[in-house]
């Protein structure tokens, strides 16, 4: 562009006609250079799109460390109660929820500040996407990049018409927001819940160096959500994210009411070093993160059709949301509660009102295992909130009877046959494995069609 302004004026105040024309054609292969960098700019993720309300957020999260001079209980409901404020003056419809509850012999406190930005372009009750994050009570600064996440997100969403409603939740709790997170859904209408069709989970640290991303699943099972912040996270930093199992925090809540959801965390890597205050936090990667959540909610935002959008509003929800018991990842829970059981193995409990010749209550779920692909429908045998058993739906299992024994073989080792009855055991997880026939004491008719009984207890 400089060459042929160039010559251009040397064209037109030397009358030299060469030059001109050389500066015509300069400026044409300038253009046609520039339309890939400039449909680039388009397209692009960019975390320095985010980067100023990142900034901003940060400031104003410090001003409020600085009088209150604590990141504990007190000072984080002061920070939840200035985020509101400000969100609110982003056009948001802001909620702040506060119960004390009991468990386990003593109480304990949860809060959740929740802001809505309702649906635009929508006459009827919109498709809901919720964007999550938990705060840690301790002494680091990971809550002011969790805040400043949400905060730069919720600024740069509200400024679009929307063909869905998004909803804003930060929780505070003993439990990763595990409890926080139930309770806001159990503060909601059935029809609400309904409406929600994908959770996006994330966490910081209190990091000052740039250290790369984790991505979690529930299940360790990869989701039309997964999927695409996966792709995010490749185009803008280059770096494969692979999709790993994960239990704990607020989502695994979202995950048990059939909503599909992904877990993005800040990665600890051995050399990285710790922020000594909110203004050492690396400010690029709080970025980044917003800026692949915000190209994940987008296109949702955008267009009613949207392909992210179709998939999550389709039958396939179940599926993504089955548990697991995996070899090597899962251990054998016996359980205190429901919740607890429902949690641990990652599927939603549904009463099936019988009981089995144990006088055990059973209840219907979904679980990925061993070495399948795909989940298989389960039933869980629970008595006084202790589970006994699993029984597999043999009709469930894509392998015959001899080939499952195999299978197992291969995995535990030797089996112990009692009386017909092939049992293997594996120590890590707590597990026993069993092969029987259908009319077995232990089989549940139900979960024989494969022509088997197979189910796992305590070793």
């Amino acid at each position: 562009m400089v060459y042929s302004a160039m010559q251009f004026v040397h064209g037109f105040i030397y009358k030299d006609k060469p030059a001109i024309k050389s500066g015509i054609k300069t400026f044409f292969l300038a253009v046609i250079l520039l339309v890939p960098r400039l449909s680039y700019q388009h397209l692009r993720i960019d975390g320095a799109d985010y980067k100023k309300s990142v900034k901003d957020s940060l400031t104003s999260i410090n001003s409020i460390y600085k009088d209150q001079g604590t990141s504990d209980v007190s000072g984080l409901k002061v920070q939840m109660e200035s985020l509101s404020e400000r969100l609110a003056d982003d056009g948001l419809k802001v909620e702040l929820q506060s119960s004390v509850e009991e468990g386990n012999g003593s109480t304990y406190t949860i809060r959740n500040m929740s802001a809505i930005k309702p649906a635009t372009k929508s006459a009827d009750p919109a498709d809901i996407v919720l964007i999550s994050t938990s705060l840690d009570v301790d002494s680091d600064y990971s809550y002011a990049a969790d805040l400043s996440v949400m905060e730069s997100l919720a600024h740069k969403l509200s400024a679009y018409d929307s063909s869905v409603e998004i909803r804003f939740l930060v929780s505070m709790d003993g439990r990763q927001g595990q409890d926080a997170a139930k309770y806001y859904l159990d503060s909601l209408d059935d029809s609400i819940v309904d409406r929600i069709i994908c959770n996006i989970g994330y966490k910081m640290q209190s990091l000052a160096d740039y250290t790369g991303l984790l991505g979690f699943t529930p299940n360790g099972k990869g989701n039309p959500v997964s999927s695409h912040i996966s792709s995010s996270v490749k185009r803008m930093t280059g770096q494969s994210l692979d999709v790993k199992q994960l239990k704990t925090a607020e989502y695994i809540s979202f995950h048990l009411n059939d909503i599909p959801a992904m877990y993005l965390e800040q990665a600890t890597v051995a050399d990285s070093s710790n922020a000594d205050s909110i203004n050492d936090l690396d400010i690029d990667q709080i970025a980044d993160v917003a800026a692949v959540i915000g190209d994940t909610v987008i296109p949702m935002i955008k267009s009613e059709t949207s392909d992210l959008t179709s998939s999550l509003s389709g039958d396939l929800r179940t599926t993504y949301c089955s548990g697991s018991f995996i070899k090597g990842k899962d251990t054998f829970i016996i359980g205190s509660s429901m919740r607890e059981i429902a949690e641990a193995y990652g599927t939603s409990l549904t009463s099936l009102s019988q009981k089995d010749s144990d006088g055990n209550d059973l209840y219907s779920g979904n679980l990925y295992i061993l070495t399948f692909d795909d989940a298989v429908g389960v039933t869980f045998h629970i008595k006084d909130n202790v589970l006994n058993k699993i029984s597999i739906n043999t009709g469930d299992i894509p392998v015959t009877k001899d080939e499952l024994t195999q299978i197992l073989s291969n995995l535990f080792g030797n089996y112990q046959n009692v009386d017909n009855t092939l049992i293997w055991t594996d120590a890590d997880s707590g597990a026993a494995y069993i092969i029987s026939d259908t009319d077995s004491t232990d089989a549940l008719n139900m979960m024989t069609s494969g022509g088997y009984s197979f189910y796992i207890s305590s070793n």
